[in-house]
Order: structure tokens, then C-alpha cells, then sequence
């Protein structure tokens, strides 16, 4: 098994992207908030069993809040895989992500229990 390189995280954002994640981006900008994701170790990577990159979702912390500035996935259970990975890296930190343009605060312990149940 080989270490997943930036280029890996840049090639599975440029294959995958759609919607809002990682609009309007360009490589510089994506690998630049990759890189500060890895430096500040607010970022979760999701592989599959045939060692495929399946989700990428990187993020900042500030006080006791993590900002999730971009989160792509592309298979079911990438998002339950990071809720529970986020409850336990992170367990007294609230969940803020970007909403039709704006910071969103969400109920973290209502979230992350409807999307682990499968609700969402």
C-alpha cells in the first residue's frame, strides 16, 4: 500500500467535483486548502477496500467550533465514516459548514445522530 498523495487528493477532487464542492476552484486553490486541511490535521480522507479515495472533506478549527470549508464524497457511507471519525477526533467541537453561501452552526449531536442512523 502507497501513501495517498496531494496529487491523489487533487485528481479525486477534479474527477468527482460537482455541485457546490469546490466551486469555482482552481488546482492552486484546492491544493492550497488541502494543504492547510493536512498542516492543521483538519482534514478526514476516505479509502475504500480497493484503496480508492471515496471522500475528502477538509476543514478549520476555531475555539470549539471545526468549519468544514469543503466536503466531497462519492459513495453512501463516506458520511456516516466521517460523523463517527468527527465525534471522535473532535468530540467537543461543534460542526459549521458553508450553506448557500453562508456559515451554518448546526445541532452537531442531532446531525451527526440522523445521519448515522441513515436519516440523511
Amino acid at each position: 500500500m502507497r501513501d495517498i498523495t496531494y496529487r491523489d487528493l487533487l485528481d479525486f477532487v477534479k474527477l468527482n467535483r460537482k455541485g457546490n464542492a469546490f466551486k469555482d476552484c482552481d488546482d492552486d486553490l484546492i491544493c492550497i486548502g488541502i494543504k492547510n486541511a493536512v498542516d492543521k490535521g483538519t482534514y478526514l480522507v476516505a479509502v475504500n477496500h480497493g484503496l480508492q479515495i471515496c471522500g475528502l472533506a477538509i476543514g478549520s478549527i476555531e475555539g470549539d467550533e471545526l468549519y468544514v470549508h469543503e466536503m466531497l464524497a462519492t459513495e453512501k457511507w463516506v458520511l456516516p465514516f466521517f460523523i463517527r471519525r468527527f465525534k471522535m477526533l473532535w468530540p467537543d467541537c461543534k460542526l459549521t459548514a458553508m450553506r448557500r453561501m453562508k456559515y451554518v452552526s448546526y445541532n452537531t449531536p442531532k446531525l451527526c445522530n440522523k445521519i448515522l442512523k441513515g436519516n440523511i
